[in-house]
């Protein structure tokens, strides 16, 4: 991302959280010269210094947390309330019911991203799951990234005997404040009736991939 997609970024979300139209901006020749080029240059170098950030959640965040506000400056964004509002956002999001729309969109999300890093890898889940990636294995990694649904990850195979072999502090690292809310979180998904079966599917699903690779290769 550069800072004129985070300029575009920026927007298309203050535009759109109001419904009003929008258009990309397309000539940045003399952007440099306006106070909103150095907001945008601090942003873009915040989002690479903290990759795991959603970008367009993170300029949505206040629209939903103050939605009386109807607009908010890039230079909102450079400051820790900015920070502190997409923190509370995003908590706010996990606590919701894993049959969300938020949620739902999210697992499907995941379950394209373990699909794809299976089919281009060429292993199966199990595989996936047991990945070696520093200190623990590859799906803690990527829910720390924002690749992996925390629903999806409690429900992958060896999840249980992985999160037991790590230690205390691997497990904030990795899960942060979700680690203390695993217990709710699995007898939320276990009483859902959307993603509980979405998740299963999409992991038949991830298993048949692999099992077509085998027999091409056959």
């Amino acid at each position: 991302m550069s800072y004129e997609d985070v300029y575009n970024t920026y927007l298309s979300v203050s535009r759109g959280a109001k419904g009003k139209p929008w258009r990309a901006r397309k000539d940045f020749s003399n952007f440099g010269e306006t106070g909103d080029a150095v907001c945008c240059m601090k942003l873009d170098n915040f989002f690479k210094k903290f990759p795991k950030i959603n970008v367009r959640e993170f300029f949505l965040a206040p629209y939903t947390l103050y939605s009386d506000e109807e607009h908010f400056p890039l230079s909102f964004y450079n400051s820790q309330k900015a920070i502190a509002t997409y923190t509370k956002v995003q908590k706010m999001k996990l606590e919701q019911s894993p049959d969300s729309e938020d949620h739902i969109a999210d697992i499907k999300k995941t379950l394209r991203h373990i699909a794809t890093v299976c089919f281009y890898e060429k292993m199966s889940l199990e595989e996936y799951c047991q990945k070696g990636a520093g200190y623990v294995t590859q799906p803690f990694v990527d829910f720390t990234e924002n690749k992996v649904n925390i629903y999806v990850l409690i429900s992958l195979p060896f999840f249980d005997e992985q999160l037991s072999k790590c230690c205390n502090q691997d497990k904030q690292i990795y899960l942060g404040d979700s680690y203390d809310d695993i217990g709710k979180f699995k007898v939320k998904l276990y009483t859902s009736t959307r993603a509980k079966g979405l998740i299963a599917n999409g992991f038949k699903l991830i298993k048949q991939i692999k099992s077509n690779q085998s027999k091409q290769t056959n």
